[in-house]
């Protein structure tokens, strides 16, 4: 019985995360081609102007998102089942109250932050006029974390797969424009800014469209009886995100403060190929995180270790086979898709690649830990692990530049599996003893 519920569960995680990841490929795809046409475009200096400015208006627009599409679903669980729309509505408005809170807090925040790094001449000469642009994405991102929230709890991964590619395909049409009117660097800060704030505004319309459809109103009173643990949740997820964070935003930064311009552009162009990888794994993540939450209320053990070592086994060998493929015709590639000038990406690429097969092997170890109530394990995790990358990139990066920050991935990479294998390991011992 185990044996043909863990089956069905795996065919249906290949079923949901499938629907997810003709949308990733796309978006991965043309973001992969933007990345080219805009590094050919600007040369390697240049492009890593233009790919920290870019960072920075993503990092802050990731800083305000509390993550509150977990809260929806796990909160929502009872109410789903008990076709109970009254209080799912109210789920839905508080959470999209929490959003819009933490928003505008940020938006006043960022907003001080700006104004004080002109102050300070912190930002290019050329690209103080569209400082404030950074706000956009800001904005147009308020409640995109409660409306995917929506769309996943019923199932609307078409939909949200869709939405996905949307936004890099404005920026390789912006992208080509620009490079055949021979556009500056600030042309293409604007373009990638303004690409940046469209797909949120499809995945808005999509939830308010499957709320009406649903028949829950988007009015009335918000949650209140468990008002304090929702908060508690959203807390503990978004200390998380925002420390993952320096995975994928800030270490271009620190790249380029502790490097130079250069090794940013070269890192950037590392990242991008190593995204590859992440086709899979965040649909992946998506669609098992439920699935493994229904095992633990099952408390099928064995189910939940057979469903997470599939999933891992999956990932890992996919993003193996990825790294050996580089590994032969990465110089190629490299070569023929963005130039001889970014011939020095290639080791980078190359070991970056290989922290990410440690991702892959971990991907389900964190729904796991998580469903089992247990978010403090995850934050722990990740605190070691990116603390690891930071102290290794001071010394890494200024010696090696972008390798040296490959390499502190690698190894942050590697941590992070070690740390999570063990904590998933014993929450799954100490489940069964209670």
């Amino acid at each position: 019985m185990l044996k043909r519920i863990a089956s069905a569960d795996f065919s249906q995680l290949l079923a949901n995360s499938g629907k997810l990841f003709g949308g990733n490929a796309g978006a991965s795809a043309l973001n992969l081609v933007a990345v080219a046409l805009i590094g050919k475009a600007l040369g390697p200096a240049a492009f890593g102007i233009f790919a920290m400015f870019v960072a920075t208006a993503q990092i802050v627009s990731e800083l305000a998102n509390l993550n509150s599409w977990q809260a929806i679903i796990s909160f929502s669980g009872h109410a789903v089942a008990d076709k109970d729309d009254a209080r799912l509505g109210e789920i839905v408005r508080f959470s999209a109250l929490c959003d819009i809170l933490a928003h505008l807090g940020f938006v006043a925040i960022a907003t001080m932050g700006i104004a004080i790094a002109l102050r300070l001449s912190l930002f290019p000469a050329q690209l103080e006029p569209l400082a404030f642009l950074i706000l956009i994405p800001l904005i147009a991102d308020a409640v995109t974390a409660s409306a995917t929230g929506i769309l996943r709890l019923f199932n609307r991964f078409g939909y949200l797969s869709f939405s996905a590619p949307v936004g890099p395909a404005v920026t390789v049409v912006g992208a080509l424009w620009l490079t055949w009117q021979g556009g500056s660097l600030d042309d293409f800060v604007a373009m990638a800014i303004a690409a940046m704030a469209i797909p949120p505004m499809i995945v808005l319309i999509g939830a308010i469209a499957v709320l009406r459809r649903q028949g829950i109103s988007l009015t009335g009173p918000a949650m209140r009886d468990e008002r304090g643990g929702f908060l508690r949740f959203l807390l503990v997820t978004n200390l998380n995100s925002t420390l993952t964070l320096i995975v994928r935003r800030v270490d271009i930064l620190v790249v380029g403060g502790l490097g130079s311009a250069y090794s940013a552009g070269i890192y950037r162009v590392a990242k991008a190929i190593g995204s590859v990888t992440g086709l899979l794994q965040t649909p992946f993540y998506v669609a098992i995180f439920p699935q493994i939450a229904r095992l633990v209320g099952q408390r099928d053990e064995g189910g939940i270790r057979r469903l997470s070592r599939q999933a891992a086994l999956l990932m890992g060998g996919v993003n193996l086979a990825i790294l050996a493929g580089f590994l032969v015709l990465g110089s190629f590639f490299l070569d023929l898709v963005f130039g001889a000038n970014y011939a020095d990406a290639w080791p980078v690429a190359l070991v970056y690649l290989a922290g990410m097969v440690f991702t892959g092997l971990a991907l389900p170890l964190n729904p796991i830990v998580m469903a089992m109530k247990r978010p403090s394990l995850t934050l722990v995790a990740h605190i070691a692990a990116n603390t690891l990358f930071l102290l290794l990139c001071l010394p890494l990066v200024p010696q090696l530049g972008a390798l040296g920050a490959a390499l502190a991935f690698a190894l942050q990479s590697l941590l992070w599996f070690v740390l999570m294998l063990r904590f998933a390991n014993r929450s799954l011992a100490e489940s069964t003893q209670c």
